[in-house]
């Protein structure tokens, strides 16, 4: 089985840098993973993505030596069990916004005794041709990443009571979607959302969680690392492509 590198940098204290991917390309993929991200995000939330899809984005970053988190669209059991068994190396599970559902997460997202996970033969345990299948489950859950996005008001009121369930690895906060539940939609800088990522980071850390974070900027992941957030999503595929198109065209056009 894959060894999740992503997982061991967090939990040795590093930063893991990645980025979400939304268009539907291996290609795409792995020259992330050549350029040196140690993730990406395959984000099934807002795409039109499916496990046999996304599957072949999963080759094409094992491939490139990069390790890949799946954001599903809900927490529920099938939906966490496609994810995995394709061989994503975790899941994001969005709009977290209490203790139940994260605790659903853990106990489908791990075999016994850390769960109750459906048990087969899938790509993710190697077609059960490699070790024994108890020995391929005991290491799946080991290396299973596990993110909960907490990102709107409600959320982060009982950001103490999930942060603190086990099995959970990484808290997420998304600074869009909190701008929004706070009321001022797209304000990512505004203080009151700045102090939601200063606050949710000490709680995220006092239960001894990774803390991470979305990031739009170089400043923004700076910043965020200078407060301790660790495992760093920089941007969209669509938005780095389509913003270095947009200025290189200016570029080209202002030649005469």
């Amino acid at each position: 089985m894959r060894k999740n590198k992503t997982k061991q940098k967090l939990l040795s204290g590093e930063v893991a840098i990645g980025s979400f991917i939304s268009l539907d390309s291996p290609d795409l993929v792995e020259i992330f993973g050549i350029a040196g991200f140690d993730f990406v995000v395959l984000d099934n939330e807002h795409t039109p993505g499916n496990p046999y899809s996304v599957q072949h984005m999963l080759r094409a970053a094992e491939l490139s030596g990069m390790d890949t988190i799946i954001r599903i669209p809900n927490g529920e059991q099938h939906t966490i069990l496609k994810a995995l068994d394709i061989g994503a190396s975790g899941i994001k599970i969005p709009q977290v916004s209490d203790v139940e559902t994260v605790k659903r997460a853990v106990h489908w997202s791990h075999y016994f005794p850390e769960g109750m996970r459906g048990f087969a033969a899938p790509r993710a345990l190697n077609y059960g041709l490699g070790n024994s299948l108890l020995e391929e489950s005991s290491e799946s859950n080991e290396e299973v990443l596990l993110i909960c996005q907490c990102e709107t008001v409600e959320s982060f009121s009982k950001l103490d009571e999930i942060a603190a369930v086990p099995g959970l690895d990484v808290v997420f906060i998304g600074p869009y979607d909190m701008s929004q539940s706070l009321g001022i939609p797209g304000q990512i800088n505004h203080p009151n959302v700045l102090r939601v990522i200063r606050e949710s980071i000490e709680i995220i850390r006092k239960h001894g969680k990774i803390g991470g974070i979305f990031c739009g900027t170089h400043e923004d992941v700076q910043e965020r690392i200078s407060l301790g957030y660790q495992y760093i999503a920089y941007s969209i595929d669509s938005g780095i492509i389509g913003n270095y198109l947009v200025n290189t065209v200016k570029q080209l056009k202002a030649i005469k």
